[in-house]
C-alpha cells in the first residue's frame, strides 16, 4: 500500500528510530516513499528524515497548548488549532505544499505557511525554550522558578545567545501564530533586563502556573531522554558552527543530560536556584 503522506509527531529522540522503521518498511513492501511531515519541536528532526529517506520533508509548528494528564490521556488547554507550515526539501512553492496546507485546512487547523522553513522552526524552539530546562533540572513548575528575578535573567540571558546565534546563521525570528517574535526579538535582544522581567513573569510564571514543561516531563518520569538537545543543545551545536559563545545554553543542555544519566544527582538540584545561578555566572566568566 502506497501512502501520500507521513505525519511524524514523535519525541525529537524517536526521531531516526521512527524514520529507519519507515526506510525499512518501504525497502520491504517496495512502496514509493510518501511526502514527511514533521510536527515536532526542536531544531533537527528535518535534517534526520531528509538524510533517510529520499521523499519531500515539509516542516511544522503547532501551537496549541496541551497538559498531559496521564498515559495517553492529553487534555487540550486552549482550543486554539494554530499550525504553522514550511517546505523544507524542495525549499519553496509546490503543489504538494499546497495540497497539504489544504488537507491540515480541511482537518481543522488554522493553517499559516511560511517560505522560511528554518525561520519558523527556530522562532519556534524560542517558545520551547522558555522556562523548560530550568524547570527540569531544580524540579519545580513555572510560578516558582520565575518567581525568583536570577532565574528570569538567566532564561532572558539564554534566549539572547539563541537569537545572537539565529542572527548569526541568517535565521530571522518570524511572528508564529499570536506571538510576535519579529517584533520582540530586537527588545528582548537588546531592552534592560528590568523591563523584560516582568513581561516574563506574568507570562510564563502567571500563564503557565504549576504546568510542567515537556523537559520536566521527561527528565522525572525517568524516560532515560530528553528532548534538550534539540533545544538548548541546538543553540549550543548552531552556536560552534557560527562561532558564538553559548554559555548558558551549554549549561542548561549539560545539566539536564547529566541528570538524565545520573537520577541520584538530581536531590542536589532541586529548588537550589543558588547552584544554578552559580554555574551560569561561572560559565559566562562572572
Amino acid at each position: 500500500t502506497a501512502f501520500d503522506l507521513a505525519i511524524l509527531t514523535v519525541k525529537s529522540y524517536d526521531t531516526a528510530a521512527a524514520a529507519e522503521e519507515l526506510r525499512q518498511a518501504l525497502a520491504d513492501t517496495g512502496a514509493p516513499p510518501p511526502a514527511l511531515l514533521s510536527i515536532q519541536n526542536g531544531v533537527g528532526n528535518e535534517e534526520i528524515l531528509a538524510q533517510a529517506i529520499a521523499a519531500p520533508v515539509l516542516a511544522g509548528s503547532i501551537t496549541t497548548p496541551v497538559s498531559v494528564e496521564g498515559p495517553g490521556i492529553i487534555r487540550v488547554d486552549k482550543p486554539r488549532y494554530g499550525l504553522g507550515l514550511a517546505a523544507w526539501r524542495p525549499p519553496g512553492p509546490s503543489a504538494l505544499f499546497d495540497d497539504v496546507c489544504a488537507l491540515m485546512q480541511m482537518a481543522g487547523f488554522a493553517v499559516t505557511p511560511f517560505a522560511d522553513a528554518p525561520a519558523m522552526k527556530w522562532t519556534k524552539l524560542l517558545m520551547n525554550m522558555l522556562g523548560n530546562a530550568t524547570c527540569a533540572i531544580l524540579d519545580e513548575p513555572p510560578e516558582v522558578v520565575f518567581a525568583d528575578s536570577r532565574m528570569v535573567d538567566v532564561e532572558i540571558a539564554a534566549w539572547r545567545e539563541a537569537l545572537a546565534v539565529m542572527r548569526a546563521a541568517g535565521i530571522a525570528a518570524i511572528d508564529l501564530d499570536k506571538y510576535p517574535f519579529a517584533k520582540l526579538a530586537p527588545l528582548i535582544r537588546y531592552a534592560p533586563a528590568a523591563l523584560i522581567r516582568p513581561v516574563l513573569k506574568g507570562q510564563i510564571g502567571g500563564a503557565r502556573g504549576g504546568k510542567m514543561p515537556s523537559l520536566h516531563i521527561d527528565l522525572h518520569g525517568n524516560r532515560g531522554r530528553s528532548e534538550v538537545s534539540w533545544l538548548n543543545g541546538a543553540v549550543v551545536a548552531k552556536g560552534e558552527e557560527v562561532g558564538v559563545p553559548v554559555p548558558v545554553n551549554g549549561v542548561l543542555a549539560a545539566t539536564v543530560l547529566d541528570l538524565v544519566d545520573d537520577p541520584a544527582a538530581r536531590s542536589g538540584w532541586k529548588g537550589n536556584h543558588d547552584r544554578l545561578w552559580q554555574a551560569v555566572r561561572s560559565a559566562q566568566g562572572k
